[in-house]
């Protein structure tokens, strides 16, 4: 048993938007409820979508959204943005739901109002439009990076997310990072974009962890997560290149992603429901090596390269 516990939980309602600083958090079968749960795409010439996100519209950073939780099955969706008249979304499943590619799976989705694609299409000087995640279909997460599906109450899967429904990052790995990076060149923890921050363990150690426990919530770790251009925009949504250049030179340390770097590691939780809040201990159940080329592949025990 160690001293970690949980000091920040975050979520982001639309993906590449910014965050949500919460004290507790519930969770279903995606993740934590409403995280990366709307989504931002544009039509692509031959009519399908694609998603939008900080790797080309680094303002995405500056569209703040806000949850009103009025009795309805979809909370009120509230955005604000610089120079942007506030504008009130009321999620509408109505119309037939299209498919927008996140990576390597098809996501299907449901368009929200005109009005709210006129705002972000002013914003970000591009024909877009708001989706929300469709309830009915799945989104199976990877199989390599997945346990055995017997270990779960539930069918693991996630929403608009990356591939992962949590993303797990220690405090010192962030304190330890930035203290490398060159003078003038100031991070935040939402830089990378974590959903649940830890304090209490050794720089990087949560690179090391197979399966913990927070509070009494049992989590697997899938793998640890590879870095993207978008840890370079700074929160006024101007993009750099320092951040990205530092975790290349430092962090490539996964030999299954030899040339990416790697900040924090992906989660998977046991259970569909619950509530993780701020304070909670942190238990380390398992240690091991991990590998981007799969250590799990839905079998009980993880593998070794």
């Amino acid at each position: 048993m160690n001293n970690a516990t949980v000091t920040h939980l975050f979520i982001y309602p639309i993906k590449s938007c910014a965050g949500i600083e919460l004290n507790d958090c519930t969770f279903n079968q995606y993740g934590f409820q409403y995280d990366r749960h709307w989504i931002v795409g544009s039509k692509k010439e031959d009519g399908s979508w694609k998603m939008v996100t900080q790797r080309e519209y680094s303002r995405m950073v500056l569209i703040q959204p806000k949850l009103i939780f009025d009795g309805g099955k979809y909370p009120t969706l509230i955005l604000n943005a610089p120079g942007m008249d506030e504008i009130s979304i009321n999620t509408i499943i109505t119309s037939d739901p299209v498919f927008i590619p996140v990576w390597k799976s098809e996501v299907s989705g449901y368009i929200q109002s005109d009005l709210v694609s006129k705002w972000l299409s002013d914003f970000l000087g591009i024909d877009c439009s708001l989706f929300v995640k469709d309830p009915e279909l799945e989104r199976p997460l990877i199989k390599k990076h997945t346990p055995a599906l017997d270990k779960f109450d539930y069918n693991p899967q996630t929403a608009f997310a990356d591939g992962f429904p949590f993303l797990l990052l220690s405090e010192e790995s962030v304190k330890d990072f930035s203290s490398q990076l060159p003078e003038g060149i100031a991070i935040r923890l939402l830089t990378f974009r974590p959903n649940i921050v830890v304090a209490g363990l050794s720089p990087y150690e949560e690179d090391e962890i197979l399966s913990l426990q927070i509070g009494t919530i049992q989590f697997f770790v899938a793998a640890r997560t590879t870095r993207c251009r978008m840890v370079n925009n700074t929160p006024e949504g101007v993009p750099g290149t320092e951040v990205l250049k530092l975790i290349q030179r430092i962090r490539r340390v996964d030999p299954g992603a030899k040339y990416e770097g790697c900040m924090g590691v992906n989660v998977i939780h046991r259970v569909a429901n619950g509530t993780i809040s701020v304070g909670d201990q942190l238990i380390i159940n398992q240690k091991g090596v991990h590998d981007r080329r799969g250590i799990w592949n839905q079998s009980d025990t993880p593998t070794a390269y």
